[in-house]
């Protein structure tokens, strides 16, 4: 009977152990407010998992070098915290890294690393990461759960079952077709999230109309074409979901034609604003020179720009600024989202799959080398920091 005893009371103890031990696990959460910065000379951080528990919150980040110099470095400093309004959570440990010292990424330019902080407290939907006060320190904001994501509409970013981007809504505008549309109406449901939008661009009105939100889904009605979108939570746009079939580019014969390229450098910081200018860069197919168009831009960072080439051609765009290297064709029209809060890279257009991927992958760039001074490009990187 004792033994009876003792082994119920055992169980009972485990059963309430594990209770007491339950963890809150975020997937794959969404980042908001990030300040990132060009994304390919500077270091990436994707944070993979968070892991609130009882004694501890543990935050699961992924750190990607983007580019292939053997000289790269980053650190992360001792006195990186968490902040929730205005308190402040300070690292106590961290797995994969030693704080405070130099580091590289692994051969396959990556590395994972787990930051350890006191608990937070229970209820917690968003907070921030912030590597220090340093100047140049890492900055990862509005760190949330993505079912959280999911029920907001404006800022939000869709993509067909095709794995493009289609269409998005921002609190001042949408984007749609490669255009910027106004809201001539704009209503939300408070109880099912749905919602029926009325948007113009010049003479042009289109009904929208937003289903309710099924885990990341929602039917999304544009005038008379409805059809199940996804949201894009991630900072590039999702692999897409079948193989790439596509066996060649446009081809003109060597004939001059058009392309059309319409952008947003949104949220840009005060810095980059005295730069007026959107800059394009290629090589001549008939001349082998080096050409450059160049595209004004507003004061909400927004530019078009119509380049005449010969065939499908390849771009160095922006050096100053964003540090672009893609293709385009001719004949065609593109809208190209670069934003620096949030730190999103995407590319509306027809058949527009291999400017997104290059975003998300870029080639590499062997042959520059940035250092303070620099006359040519036999340099070496000495600046390897920056805010994200």
């Amino acid at each position: 009977m004792k033994k009876l005893l003792s082994i119920m009371l055992l169980a009972f103890v485990v059963m309430t152990g594990q209770a007491k031990e339950k963890v809150i696990v975020w997937e794959q959460p969404t980042t908001e407010y990030g300040i990132y910065g060009d994304g390919f000379f500077n270091l990436a951080l994707d944070v993979k998992k968070v892991e609130l528990k009882d004694n501890e919150t543990v935050v699961y980040i992924t750190a990607y070098q983007r580019s292939d110099y053997p000289d790269f470095w980053f650190q992360f400093a001792g006195d990186t915290y968490l902040k929730i309004g205005e308190q402040r959570y300070t690292i106590t440990s961290a797995d994969g890294i030693e704080l405070n010292q130099h580091l590289q990424t692994n051969k396959d330019f990556k590395r994972d690393m787990a930051f350890h902080f006191p608990p937070l407290p229970k209820g917690t939907k968003v907070f921030d990461f912030i590597e220090g006060d340093g100047q140049g320190a890492f900055q990862i904001k509005g760190i949330k759960p993505v079912e959280e994501r999911w029920k907001q509409i404006f800022p939000s970013y869709w993509r067909d079952d095709q794995g493009d981007w289609k269409i998005a809504f921002f609190e001042d505008c949408a984007i749609y077709d490669c255009k910027f549309w106004n809201y001539k109406q704009r209503d939300v449901n408070p109880k099912t999230g749905e919602a029926a939008i009325v948007m113009t661009n010049g003479s042009n009105e289109l009904k929208v109309a937003i289903g309710k939100d099924k885990k990341g889904q929602r039917q999304i009605q544009i005038g008379s074409d409805k059809k199940i979108y996804s949201m894009i939570t991630s900072r590039f746009l999702p692999d897409y979901p079948t193989k790439d079939t596509r066996d060649g580019f446009v081809d003109t014969g060597y004939k001059e034609d058009t392309v059309t390229v319409i952008g947003w450098l949104k949220d840009m910081p005060e810095h980059y604003k005295q730069l007026k200018t959107f800059d394009f860069g290629y090589t001549d197919l008939f001349t082998d020179k080096q050409q450059s168009v160049s595209a004004d831009l507003d004061e909400q960072g927004r530019f078009t720009v119509k380049i005449p080439i010969a065939n499908s051609t390849g771009f160095y765009i922006d050096w100053r600024r964003c540090f672009i290297r893609t293709m385009f064709e001719p004949g065609k029209t593109y809208f190209m989202l670069y934003d620096f809060k949030e730190g999103r890279r995407f590319v509306m257009g027809e058949d527009c799959r291999l400017q997104n991927e290059l975003f998300k992958y870029p080639l590499d760039w062997k042959t520059i080398d940035l250092y303070d001074g620099a006359e040519s490009a036999g340099g070496t990187i000495r600046q390897h920091r920056c805010t994200l």
